[in-house]
């Protein structure tokens, strides 16, 4: 199974900016991604690929660069098996809860 968070990659993050950007930058997560979650679900059980496929992507891209891993690794398999994403659609929202709690945590830490 893959790590909800990457804590490497978030001390990384840390490191090349600063701990309260990092806060900033997981706060912005926080507050865009449950409305990109519910399109993407939203997408995966209607009949537009396209715009499935370009929510699964935009997601990955910002789950990869906060180190998001467990989410990221959904929304690729949503967009490698378009077909899938019906029945992946539990599992992407069961995802987002697990990343949303995990990066709530990292931002205690900091407090």
């Amino acid at each position: 199974m893959t790590e909800v968070l990457n804590s490497e990659q978030l001390d990384e993050l840390e490191r090349e900016l600063s701990a309260a950007d990092v806060v900033n930058l997981l706060n912005l997560f926080l507050e865009t991604t449950p409305g990109l979650v519910t399109s993407l679900v939203d997408a995966a059980t209607g009949t537009d690929t396209e715009d499935m496929l370009r929510a699964a992507h935009r997601l990955k891209g910002g789950c990869v660069s906060i180190g998001a891993n467990a989410l990221a690794s959904v929304a690729r398999e949503i967009e490698e098996r378009p077909a899938a994403a019906a029945e992946l659609a539990p599992q992407l929202t069961d995802t987002w809860q697990r990343t949303a709690e995990a990066l709530r945590a990292r931002i205690a830490l900091q407090a």
